[in-house]
């Protein structure tokens, strides 16, 4: 088949000619413009950043079978260009191979122009990428790469040595760009393992691709009209629509030195390689441009670090989002592609590692080429975001870019007061930005006249404010000078103050305002912003509200009021729109809005907004309504005065107030909730409020689901919260609406406790005649319990008397041991004791070891008079070693 597809070809051939030689009478056509030569390109540049020494780059490349040079070069602004570059083909030769890299450190050793995984990063950078279109010959990547051959990575293909005999290494460019894996003969390369292994390793390459590459590699029948073993094919993926993943000049990224990037396609004989393309932007217009100025063409690349704790940072990048003077390009010719998920760990950092090498690899074969790039932000350097905002004052809201979203209500009022804001955030870098020059071009149908000291706006430092005079403005613009931004003055926000004015209200016509153009320049950053685009609309009548509700409103916290009025304009004017907005502020605080629907063609509206009394709350209250329509124009308000009455109070109470509390105990404050009448409610609509001692109050939630009409709660006082002494803490509940009382509870702090637990009387056995020694009858609870301290206990007696006759027992009571008898007459008498202090409680029972003849005891003599007899026993427990 292909044998017949060539002769064809050459028939075909034939007949053209045999048309042109028949036509050579037609009328010549005007030939079109001639596209820009690189050299007059390379004199146009935009401006860019004066890079210094921040750059580095090989002479050459080794290779099996000589060096191929390095044609990246540094061109210094005032020597033949306007601005500094970095060439990298110069189209001298064919088969160029290029590359540069940010320097990682300084010649004193110090960090340098590296790559941070860590920090949020903007690269700012023009590139002009040839003359020829639609095949331009190659194109270059941006690149952020870990690899063990630091600046000397480059793309190397695996191919035959000299003479056809073993495999070498060759540093080529050609569709690798110098960054992809490929080979110039793929009969020597098995898989796309080995193909992987000569791209530029640990490695993410954004290729600019100049010729797609989808030349398969072929070897005709018995080698007839010869053979192409060269694998072109890396643009050649297709899609699930079985199309190419990228067509025509493109933009993607991919990981080129992971093998998954990679796809194997088996031909007749030989093999080719195709490429994964994620992100692509296809069908562009890189190089062979018309004029010199979009020949020139910008791309933000925007990173953004991990945020959590995987090993997923993410990158934006947009080509061609500004015009050659810098001005953002509208959004509709912007192509840009978001959030796209970059795999840390394909670099393979060492632990604790952050910084990477970055920057541009390029190539060119067959074709002369010249390509360069200029930067405008390095983020090593100074890291800078810039953005702008449109606030108009009038209608309190922000306004949208109507660039952005073509659908956005940016409609403004011709009167409204406008704010104008544009800030600057430094994000990292180790060196300052440099004094920023700052020109802004003020949006057309504003006036900046100034307020009564003829200031327009303000610049905002961190540590202080300057005001920008009405004098900045010279011929529609306002050129100021900044300060230099570091770590310390990391932002800087400037304000315009101006009025919408398309001139009287009667005559005039909206008016779609362009953005314009606002540029900061310094000497380690460059960058521009736009003023929104937005729509000034004359305003024609005036909306107005009228109440037909009493100005005065008293009603229970259990009820609502229903607001009523109309709504039209002054002049009888139609609606022009369904939808009119009602807005509410209670003590001047907007609340939620309320959209209401209205005929488009009527001129007046009645509304009614019912208020439920728990929204506006206890008290005295007052409540504004005004209305706005589709085009922001406001009413007046109408206000009234609202007396809002509780219909139930909150009650808080406890049965313990005074407490006594260890120091180094945990003690808890108990209580009861409930609503005087008696309406159910849950806990968890409650909040507790407590202060100690007329400190600050502190509120804690309470928790609980449980419908119920009164609710205990318990407040847990930690050990180390009071000192000792007497404290009072105040504590109140409060619902949504109210709360109660305030409850005191005293609480007396001490450091040591000890106490005596006793019965009031004690009895002994009734006894006989004879009998000496008498036991105790019943149960005698005698313990002492003690924190934090030692102690003993002693005890007296009285002499026991007759309770009738009151003449004194023949006999005494006595305290007795296995080895002493004391009798409780003759003084205190130590029967416990505690010697070592405890930090926790300790209950001791006295009476515990007591036998039948020892302890408190009841000695009698020989003929002792019958009768009842009573002494009374005195208890002494002290905080003293026994």
């Amino acid at each position: 088949m292909r044998f017949y597809w060539y002769l064809l070809g050459i028939s075909l051939t034939i007949i053209l000619v045999g048309i042109i030689a028949l036509n050579n009478n037609v009328q010549m056509v005007e030939a079109a413009a001639p596209v820009p030569t690189p050299n007059q390109v390379l004199q146009s540049a935009p401006r860019g950043l004066d890079i210094s020494d921040y750059f580095e780059m090989p002479a050459y490349y080794p290779g099996a079978e000589g060096n191929v040079t390095n044609t990246a070069k540094i061109l210094r602004r005032g020597q033949g260009v306007p601005t500094d570059m970095i060439e990298m083909t110069d189209g001298k030769i064919n088969s160029e191979l290029a590359s540069f890299w940010g320097k990682m450190q300084a010649d004193d050793g110090s960090n340098y122009n590296y790559f941070d995984v860590t920090k949020p990063q903007t690269f700012s950078m023009w590139l002009y990428l040839g003359d020829q279109f639609p095949n331009d010959s190659d194109g270059m990547a941006f690149v952020i790469q870990n690899s063990d051959d630091g600046m000397n990575a480059i793309s190397r293909y695996s191919g035959v040595g000299s003479w056809g005999f073993g495999t070498k290494s060759y540093p080529q460019g050609g569709e690798t760009m110098g960054v992809w894996g490929g080979s110039n003969n793929t009969s020597i390369v098995p898989d796309v393992n080995t193909l992987a292994k000569g791209a530029i390793q640990k490695s993410f390459a954004l290729e600019f691709d100049t010729d797609h590459n989808d030349k398969q590699a072929y070897s005709n029948l018995l080698g007839f009209f010869g053979s192409y073993t060269r694998d072109n094919f890396l643009d050649a993926t297709l899609n699930n629509n079985n199309v190419f993943e990228a067509k025509g000049q493109h933009i993607a990224w991919n990981y080129p030195g992971n093998f998954h990037t990679y796809e194997r396609h088996m031909g007749t004989v030989y093999v080719s390689y195709a490429m994964h393309h994620n992100g692509a932007i296809p069908n562009l217009t890189l190089s062979g441009n018309l004029d010199v100025k979009n020949a020139w063409h910008h791309v933000t690349f925007k990173y953004y670090p991990p945020t959590d704790s995987s090993n997923n940072a993410h990158f934006d990048y947009v080509y061609d989002d500004k015009n050659y003077d810098g001005s953002l390009r509208a959004s509709k010719y912007v192509r840009s592609v978001k959030s796209q998920t970059l795999n840390l760990d394909e670099f393979h950092l060492a632990k604790g590692a952050t910084k990477l090498r970055w920057g541009f690899t390029g190539s060119s074969s067959t074709q002369l080429k010249t390509s360069g790039v200029i930067f405008e932000s390095i983020p090593a350097l100074s890291s800078i975001s810039n953005t702008s905002n449109l606030y108009d004052i009038t209608q309190e809201r922000d306004i949208p870019d109507l660039d952005k979203d073509e659908h956005a209500d940016a409609n403004v009022n011709n009167g409204d007061q406008l704010r104008f804001e544009y800030d600057l955030n430094y994000q990292s870098g180790w060196m300052t930005s440099g004094a920023i020059d700052n020109n802004i071009v003020l949006p057309r149908f504003v006036d900046f006249t100034g307020d009564k000291s003829g200031v327009i706006g303000h610049i905002f430092y961190p540590n202080k404010t300057v005001d920008i005079p009405v004098s900045s403005i010279k011929d529609g613009s306002i050129h100021l000078q900044l300060e230099s931004m570091d770590p310390s003055n990391d932002k800087i926000k400037i304000q315009l103050n101006g009025q919408a004015n398309i001139g009287n209200s009667a005559t005039a016509e909206k008016q779609t305002i362009a953005p314009e153009h606002a540029s900061f320049d310094s000497v380690r950053y460059r960058g521009d912003s736009m003023s929104y685009q937005f729509v000034i609309n004359p305003v024609t009548d005036k909306l107005k509200i009228d109440s037909a509700t009493d100005e005065v409103q008293k009603t229970s916290l259990n009820k609502s009021i229903d607001f009523k009025g109309k709504i039209g304009y002054e002049k009888k004017s139609a609606f022009g729109d369904t939808k009119i907005t009602l807005h509410t502020l209670i003590d001047g605080v907007e609340q939620e809005q309320t959209d209401e629907t209205v005929n488009a063609d009527a001129t007046e509206y009645e509304f009614s907004l019912p208020i439920a009394a728990e929204e506006i709350g206890l008290g005295k209250h007052t409540v504004e309504i005004f209305a706005s329509d589709s085009k922001h124009r406001v009413s007046e308000s109408v206000k009234y005065d609202v007396d809002i009455s509780d219909y139930k109070k909150l009650k808080l109470d406890s049965d313990n107030t005074d407490i006594t509390a260890l120091r180094y105990k945990d003690s808890y404050l108990t209580g009861e909730i409930w609503y005087d009448d008696n309406s159910l409610y849950t806990k968890d609509e409650l909040t507790l409020y407590g202060s100690i001692d007329g400190g600050k109050w502190v509120s804690e939630k309470l928790t609980g689901s449980d419908l119920k009409a009164s609710n205990e709660f318990t407040e847990k006082l930690l050990s180390d919260t009071l000192s000792v002494g007497v404290h009072n803490i105040r504590i109140y509940a409060q619902d949504k609406y109210r709360k109660s009382d305030i409850l005191t509870y005293k609480i007396t702090v001490i450091s040591d406790y000890l106490k005596l637990d006793y019965d009031e009387a004690y009895a002994f056995q009734t006894v006989n005649q004879g009998t000496t020694l008498v036991p105790r009858s019943g149960n005698w609870n005698l313990k002492v319990e003690s924190t934090n301290t030692v102690w003993n206990l002693k005890v007296q007696s009285s002499p026991m008397l007759n309770d009738i006759t009151s003449l004194p027992l023949n006999g005494e009571m006595i305290y007795r041991t296995d080895y002493d008898e004391k009798s409780l007459e003759n003084g205190p008498v130590m029967i416990g004791s505690g010697k070592e202090p405890t930090a926790e409680d300790s209950i001791t029972d006295i009476t515990k070891n007591w036998l039948p003849n020892t302890g408190v005891l009841l000695k009698i003599r020989p003929n002792v008079t019958a009768g009842k007899y009573t002494a009374t026993m005195k208890w002494s427990l002290g905080n003293t070693p026994a």
